[in-house]
């Protein structure tokens, strides 16, 4: 007699977990550590992800959709596109007409330097990746590193942390990448 209520505890357990949605039952949608305005939203980086969010849309994209990771930490656009960084630098863009993913870049993960939420830009077809100890120019056209910096001038990145970056002066827009 015990067994029929066991059954019906395992049967509404198992209905709870199939009609979860999607961004809870995959990944965890916090922190939020950076974002960008894109299209009529706003796209996130996250813990779980990259978040793509407007009035009529909520979209979550995870490893699965090319960023072979979920732990996002900066997202940036720019005449490019748009890339995401993950939290050891693991560098993605944004392939619009299939709606996924593409890694340009591993290189920086063996360092295991944490990327600075919020700290990389875009301007002239450079990327600059800031991380916890040294900043890292990225050039988007050939996706590949130009320069990794820890020190400039006399100041070590290890001991005079990045918090910010800003880029002043014009913005090339003819930048494209080819998925």
């Amino acid at each position: 007699m015990k067994i029929i209520p066991l059954i019906f505890v395992l049967l509404f357990s198992f209905s709870e977990v199939m009609a979860a949605e999607g961004w809870w039952s995959f990944s965890n949608p916090v922190p939020i550590r950076d974002g960008i305005a894109f299209g009529d939203g706003v796209m996130l980086a996250t813990g779980g992800g990259v978040r793509y969010r407007s009035l009529d849309a909520d979209e979550v994209y995870h490893s699965e959709d090319g960023l072979e990771t979920s732990n996002i930490y900066a997202i940036v656009s720019g005449g490019a596109g748009v890339f995401a960084i993950s939290e050891f630098g693991r560098i993605a863009f944004f392939v619009s007409e299939s709606n996924k993913w593409m890694v340009l870049n591993r290189s920086y993960v063996k360092n295991q330097s944490r990327v600075v939420p919020g700290a990389s830009v875009i301007a002239e077809g450079v990327m600059t990746v800031s991380f916890e100890d040294r900043l890292s120019f990225f050039d988007i056209d050939k996706a590949s590193s130009i320069i990794t910096l820890d020190r400039i001038g006399p100041k070590s990145l290890s001991v005079e942390k990045i918090s910010r970056v800003a880029v002043h002066g014009s913005v090339r827009r003819d930048c494209k990448i080819s998925p």
